[in-house]
């Protein structure tokens, strides 16, 4: 009767709040993905202006020493020397060093953003999983609830039969 009905809407209502939970878990994650793709698109964009701009600045900044080395090379008479030749290229091998270990910071700060990318996927897959896992658990512990409610009233309906009977 009634009471069987009632237990029934109960059951379905939790099953039903479960999955909303689920849902919404499922959509929060969805939603921190999209989000963690995008600002990790637009951090390495940015990493990659602000490499494009050194790069530019650097060979213009070396070109101007360069220009200057050469005059005061050539103002010296040493164009030709050895140590003219040594000077300019201690200048250009401390350029690609300084150069150097710029790049490699960039790519640095590129691998850094992208194992933080990586690091949040797979925290919010390992999130989605478990939040699959307590909503299974949740719907066994309300059909154990429900099972033994609907026992625990059939003996109950038993028992009154029984009495009737004797009465």
């Amino acid at each position: 009767g009634i009471k069987k009905q009632t237990k029934t809407k109960e059951r379905d209502l939790s099953k039903e709040n479960n999955q909303i939970g689920l849902n919404n878990s499922l959509q929060d994650s969805s939603i921190s993905r999209t989000r963690t793709g995008e600002d990790l698109a637009n951090v390495l964009t940015a990493i990659g202006q602000q490499r494009d701009d050194f790069l530019v600045d650097d060979a213009q900044a070396f070109d101007v020493a360069r220009r200057a080395l050469m005059e005061e090379t050539a103002a010296g008479g040493a164009t030709d020397t050895g140590l003219g030749q040594q000077a300019i290229g201690q200048q250009q091998d401390d350029r690609n060093r300084s150069s150097d270990r710029q790049m490699n910071e960039f790519r640095n700060q590129e691998a850094a953003k992208q194992l933080l990318a990586t690091r949040t996927i797979d925290d919010l897959a390992l999130s989605d999983t478990r939040s699959k896992q307590k909503k299974g658990q949740d719907d066994k512990a309300v059909d154990i609830d429900f099972e033994g409610y609907m026992s625990s009233l059939a003996n109950e309906e038993k028992g009154f039969r029984l009495q009737n009977e004797l009465d």
